[in-house]
């Protein structure tokens, strides 16, 4: 671990592991705080989203970024808690190097408070030339007992104006909009936010609508464009069951109710995530592992 860099942040909650990618072109920032990917840039440009209301203190979840949800995506699941409590947690280093870090969590007296299960997890975050890698491997390590959980990777990504983009690679997929009273629905082409919030706020006879959507059985590739240019391409192992997409738009995340979102957020952010919905948690028995991965390469 000899050429990881560690850094104290003068503005966060944690120290945070710097990662730059062999030829230079690639950098990323990863709190030891969640294990909380905050900052991947190209060519100096930055690629993920993050709140500027976003709290900075380890007091709550950060917004923005790539949070990790473990051991429940969103509330379906036993905990009463939004998403879990990985992205809440502080990890330790366990490997790295100038490109690379794996950093771990394991059960500890708070989180067995919360949730009943002894468990190694184990994110590797991993650069190369224009492009990003991570891997989440979770290990149950009861001798005696199975250990159920689901999660996602909230990959929130950054445009200069996201409704000028649409989303690729989900055309026939079915979904549940949670923006329409979580109605089963099939995709009928590219995904653009104001087009479907616009349809689940007329289908759901609401003002404003907005994206909040789980795709089952999701396609292990898509692709965000601008016109006819590629902006991301990203793939995703097929242990990753689903897929949510997200944007606040109008109708979601706006006012004091939300201290911790932009209202101007959704122009700037769309949150593409790899997923274990509830619906299909996974079960793991004693001593076995799971691995889900996510690479993001910027073309």
């Amino acid at each position: 671990m000899s050429d990881i860099l560690i850094q104290e942040a003068d503005n966060g909650p944690s120290d945070f592991v710097l990662l730059k990618s062999s030829d230079g072109t690639t950098s990323a920032k990863v709190y030891l705080f969640g294990a909380h990917v905050f900052s991947f840039q190209v060519d100096g440009q930055e690629k993920l989203w993050m709140s500027s209301l976003s709290t900075m203190d380890g007091s709550g979840a950060i917004r923005g970024g790539i949070p990790i949800a473990f051991p429940q995506f969103a509330d379906e699941g036993p905990l009463n808690m939004l998403h879990g409590f990985a992205r809440e947690s502080h990890w330790k280093v366990a490997e790295g190097s100038h490109s690379h870090v794996k950093l771990e969590l394991r059960n500890n007296e708070k989180t067995m408070s919360l949730w009943p299960h002894t468990f190694i997890l184990s994110y590797e975050v991993r650069l190369r030339t224009r492009g990003i890698s991570l891997a989440l491997e979770v290990m149950n390590t009861d001798e005696t007992k199975d250990m159920t959980f689901s999660g996602c990777l909230h990959t929130y990504f950054k445009f200069d104006n996201a409704l000028d983009i649409s989303l690729h690679g989900f055309r026939n997929t079915a979904f549940v909009d949670k923006a329409d009273n979580r109605k089963e629905k099939i995709q009928d082409g590219p995904i653009e936010v104001k087009a479907e919030a616009d349809r689940s706020a007329k289908d759901a006879s609401i003002a404003h609508g907005f994206v909040d959507r789980i795709h089952y059985y999701s396609p292990s590739n898509y692709i965000f464009k601008k016109g006819d240019k590629v902006l991301y391409n990203i793939e995703q192992s097929e242990s990753w069951t689903d897929t949510t997409v997200y944007n606040p738009y109008l109708g979601d995340k706006q006012g004091p109710s939300f201290p911790d979102f932009d209202d101007d957020g959704y122009k700037y952010t769309i949150c593409c995530e790899p997923t274990l919905s509830g619906k299909h948690a996974v079960t793991l028995k004693p001593k076995e592992t799971w691995l889900g991965t996510q690479t993001i390469t910027v073309p």
